[in-house]
């Protein structure tokens, strides 16, 4: 069985920076920018903690604190 070490989640790809050195203008991505659902970041968790994973990374090219279920999520994970 395979093993991860942490698990990396875009909880947003929206963001209130325009930081030049952000490669987030490159990226082509359709519909409009919006959040991971709880339950999907809660499955995702759960099969990342299952497959060894005991750290979350809330990050990637958006800004996770954006995300109404940012806390939610990450009690859930730390629990």
């Amino acid at each position: 069985m395979e093993s991860i070490k942490k698990l990396q989640l875009e909880l947003s790809i929206k963001c209130n920076s325009n930081c030049a050195a952000c490669p987030r203008s490159k990226f082509n991505r359709s519909g409009k920018p919006g959040f991971m659902s709880f339950e999907l970041a809660r499955k995702l968790i759960d099969e990342a903690y299952g497959l060894g994973a005991r750290l979350l990374i809330p990050r990637w090219l958006g800004d996770p604190t954006l995300s109404p279920d940012y806390e939610r999520i990450v009690e859930y994970a730390k629990d």
